[in-house]
């Protein structure tokens, strides 16, 4: 792929884009506010009494606060007060978000399958994406798309699977007042109760309409996998690559209309290790000519409006053997 074959944004695309992630920003505070009201007060009567109890999980277990008082019935209050303006808030900019995707869908703009976006923004609000998980896969090649005002990859946006890349920071939630490590497998079981994990592929969850959501992981930083999480193949050593040098993190749209955030491998190493993949020995046939071809087009993008992430002298000194011949043959194309 030439310069030529590059489609830059239009000054409208660039206006509607920044908007959304303006607007997805704003959600996210308020999504997370909402994440921790997930522990609830209510009442209950005992023996005729009204006590306040603070219900911490879904069964309704939780522990008693106390008798009726005054002091109690302004915490229940405020508790209530704020909910439903957390409720307002969020109604608010869901309509922003709602408006802004159906002129973003409307300028062509990358999107990525409803599924992804759904799994990488609840991963978001979870405090998972960009600490302990990467977006990578076809769904990367969108945010590159976004990070460079350029588009590469059209009829690429959809894809019927996701996959993650373990970063090696795991996130944690409260569960009865116990700090537990949070997996990737919990959080899709919250997103849908049918995600399973394949029995032939323990680095693989699907649901019940087939859609699979794969968890890759570099050696390095499989000790640090959390208990009851998916367990990805063990000897990716080109995983490693996609752990170096600047992650970018941009703000798309999936085709559901709703907004999320990407953070992706830096583009430099993702292209080169989609390069390496395409004559990887044992590689599947039908992804190397994907491989291939995504590699090429990153990396004509990042060479034409990604300044910001060079590939000059410096970087390519640090580049391991495997991948020099590699940036060479890019080079040369």
């Amino acid at each position: 792929m030439s310069v030529a074959d590059l489609r830059p944004f239009s000054a409208e695309q660039n206006r509607i884009r920044a908007n959304l992630a303006s607007y997805y920003e704003r959600w996210l505070d308020i999504a997370r506010v909402a994440e921790g009201m997930d522990t609830r007060l209510v009442w209950k009567t005992v023996n005729g009494a009204r006590y306040l109890y603070e219900v911490v999980d879904r069964d309704g277990n939780g522990k008693s606060l106390g008798r009726e008082s005054a002091e109690l019935a302004a915490r229940y209050e405020a508790f209530v007060a704020g909910r439903e303006a957390n409720k307002a808030d969020k109604a608010a900019i869901d309509a922003a978000i709602g408006e802004t995707a159906r002129l973003y869908a409307a300028l062509n703009l990358p999107m990525i399958d409803a599924s992804a976006a759904e799994v990488f923004r609840r991963a978001d609000v979870a405090g998972m994406l960009g600490t302990q998980l990467l977006v990578v896969g076809t769904n990367a090649m969108m945010a590159y798309e976004m990070e460079a005002g350029a588009r590469a990859f059209l009829g690429w946006d959809a894809t019927s699977d996701c996959d993650l890349a373990f970063r090696g920071e795991a996130a944690s939630f409260t569960l009865a007042g116990r700090v537990m490590p949070r997996t990737l497998l919990s959080l899709l079981k919250d997103i849908d109760a049918t995600y399973t994990v394949n029995t032939e592929r323990s680095f693989q969850a699907r649901n019940r309409k087939a859609y699979e959501v794969e968890l890759l992981a570099a050696p390095s930083v499989l000790d640090r996998l959390p208990s009851g999480e998916l367990v990805p193949v063990a000897d990716m050593h080109e995983q490693e690559w996609l752990l170096k040098g600047q992650p970018v993190t941009q703000v798309i749209c999936g085709l559901d209309r709703q907004a999320t955030r990407l953070v992706c491998p830096d583009p430099r190493w993702m292209a080169l290790h989609k390069a390496w993949l395409a004559n990887k020995p044992g590689r599947r046939g039908d992804k190397r000519p994907k491989d291939a071809a995504q590699a090429k087009r990153l990396f004509a993008l990042i060479a034409a409006y990604l300044p910001h992430y060079p590939m000059n002298a410096e970087f390519t000194a640090g580049l391991p053997a495997a991948l020099r011949e590699v940036f060479v043959a890019l080079s040369s194309q």
